[in-house]
């Protein structure tokens, strides 16, 4: 079985002298020549070097029944994996000795996202426009960035804008994030657990909450906690709290998250809103409020100081 048997009853959305690319079922696969008389395919999902075998398992494809062989695809030119990924990306070649790069056709800037174990591999672009709103070229969100020399203190961001800022700074070390996987979070642990950080949480609150998650986990902190639903409604379990400790915190952002509402509202009166109820199930309690950045950031905020995490700074 060869490529073009494989992709034989699809037709490629974008044709070329060095490549012929697929989309199917929301992924797309790249068919090129790395070399005279080779054919090769890559996923753009995850960067990865597929056989037609794997390719044909991928697609759930079964060996056709024609009753000749199909060639296999012949392309003009051949185009080395970075060549290809160069043409992909459509990044211009930077004249500087800054990490961010520049998109040809749209003009957005960003940053190469690398593999976690090898930092020499480029596994997605974080881009942001002209009003510092982000996103991923490609799929794959386990990848992540770094700028400056390693320091007693260390930023972290899932904002390739808030990072472009960072880079201007002198001596910075910041760390960007493609996302809260927690394969990203486990990978950075050992980078930032004796450090200072300053945590770029405004741009990304649901990433932050996250990785307090997990750092809380990672240090043993007695006061721990795990995210069980991140949907309309947002759904923690607090690990080791003592009953009267959990009452008395879950009061603290209820207060806070209303303080804050009567100043957004000009309200002269008490908001009365409970926007963090607890249910303690089976001896777990749980905290449910509504996934909105105010309720998030409250939370956010008064747990760092409740967990006495003094080497995280929100900022």
């Amino acid at each position: 079985m060869n490529y073009s048997e494989v992709l034989h009853d699809y037709q490629p959305l974008e044709t070329g002298d060095f490549m012929l690319r697929y989309e199917i079922n929301d992924c797309e696969y790249i068919v090129y020549s790395p070399k005279k008389f080779s054919v090769s395919c890559v996923d753009l999902k995850y960067f990865r070097e597929l056989t037609a075998y794997q390719l044909a398992a991928v697609l759930g494809v079964k060996p056709n029944n024609l009753k000749e062989r199909v060639p296999e695809f012949s392309l003009k030119n051949e185009c080395t994996r970075e060549q290809l990924l160069t043409y992909l990306f459509d990044v211009e070649a930077s004249g500087s000795d800054s990490a961010k790069k520049k998109r040809h056709v749209s003009g957005y800037e960003g940053y190469f996202l690398y593999n976690l174990k090898n930092p020499e591999k480029i596994v997605n672009f974080f881009q942001f426009d002209g009003e510092g709103e982000s996103s991923l070229v490609f799929y794959d969100t386990v990848g992540i960035a770094e700028i400056g020399e390693e320091s007693d203190t260390v930023h972290v961001t899932w904002s390739p804008y808030q990072l472009s800022l960072l880079e201007k700074e002198e001596n910075c070390h910041a760390l960007l994030l493609a996302s809260a996987n927690p394969l990203v979070l486990t990978h950075i642990f050992p980078k930032v657990k004796e450090k200072k950080i300053m945590l770029h949480a405004k741009r990304n609150p649901l990433q932050t909450l996250c990785f307090l998650a997990h750092y809380s986990s990672c240090t043993e902190n007695a006061k721990s906690f795990k995210v069980r639903e991140l949907g309309e409604e947002i759904v923690l379990s607090l690990e080791g709290w003592s009953p009267i400790s959990v009452v008395r915190y879950v009061s603290s952002m209820n207060k806070a998250v209303n303080s804050f509402w009567k100043k957004e509202l000009e309200s002269e009166s008490e908001i009365g809103l409970l926007a963090f109820r607890l249910q303690s199930i089976e001896g777990v309690s749980f905290v449910l409020f509504p996934n909105l950045p105010e309720a998030i950031e409250v939370f956010i905020d008064t747990y760092i100081k409740e967990a006495s995490m003094d080497s995280l700074v929100c900022c």
